[in-house]
């Protein structure tokens, strides 16, 4: 709460930084994509006309050549120079930005910003923590990775009344849970080993209930999983799974075998 009371002025002055350098609406399409998509739509039009099969099935032919040409080639200009956006985020006293413009505009507004800090607020940024980087390279906020997910994958479908195909997944920010910290996440729990999931003994678990040991794993794994709840590999969290790995096995058993031993004519004291 503190954090935001003092930081609030921060918040104000990214948001006019954001308004100033806001330019464009989207990217423009790129010149060889605009021509392939154009000879692309005068075929359709002569698909249409053509009644001889023959000769419209040349036609079509070359049509599906240069469909396959436009998956193959940017259809944005990742460098147009018309373009600016700024985007901010922050959480208590970290914050990150993204900015799509070249890098010297970038070094600008991160000094803006650090003189803000230091002249306004009696800041100092974090050097360890603190710089900028290409959106090839991973960010790492508030324990996520974030990433930029660029993929060959292919839909099919109608536009305009056409059946076509269009890539997905270019050039998408995605959120991931850092293998380092899942890595670490299970040393510290025992867990296992996280290279060849060879089971780790905790023998202390040998003097509580089986329910009280199920109960123990899913705390640790539910406040885990809730904080990486919105990453896009959270899947890859069931490698945490105890039971994947022998850990729960190794316990439950003897606990089980220690049950038959203790039966009292009245049930099983687990």
């Amino acid at each position: 709460m503190l954090a935001n009371i003092y930081l609030h002025e921060l918040d104000c002055y990214v948001g006019k930084l954001i308004a100033v350098s806001k330019k464009g609406k989207e990217r423009s399409r790129t010149p060889e994509y605009m021509r392939t998509t154009l000879r692309a739509s005068r075929l359709n039009k002569m698909i249409e006309q053509e009644n001889d099969p023959e000769v419209r099935g040349k036609l079509l032919d070359q049509k599906k050549v240069l469909q396959r040409h436009t998956l193959e080639i940017p259809s944005r200009d990742q460098h147009d120079p018309t373009l600016r956006r700024l985007k901010y985020g922050r959480y208590a006293d970290d914050f990150v930005l993204g900015a799509i413009c070249p890098k010297s505009e970038a070094e600008e507004i991160y000094r803006k910003i650090e003189t803000f800090l230091q002249e306004e607020r009696n800041l100092k940024t974090s050097p360890a923590k603190s710089g900028l980087k290409h959106n090839t390279e991973i960010i790492r906020f508030l324990g996520y990775d974030i990433t930029i997910q660029n993929t060959d994958r292919v839909v099919k479908l109608i536009i305009k009344g056409q059946h076509g195909k269009q890539r997905t997944l270019k050039a998408q920010i995605t959120l991931k849970v850092p293998e380092a910290k899942m890595k670490s996440f299970a040393e510290k729990n025992r867990y296992g080993s996280w290279e060849t999931g060879q089971a780790i003994h905790r023998p202390l678990l040998m003097q509580i209930r089986a329910v009280e040991m199920a109960s123990l794993y899913s705390a640790e794994m539910r406040g885990f999983a809730q904080y990486y709840a919105r990453a896009d590999n959270f899947s890859s969290l069931s490698r945490l799974r105890p039971s994947k790995n022998g850990q729960t096995g190794s316990i439950f058993l003897p606990k089980m075998w220690t049950a038959l031993v203790q039966f009292d004519g009245n049930g099983f004291a687990l």
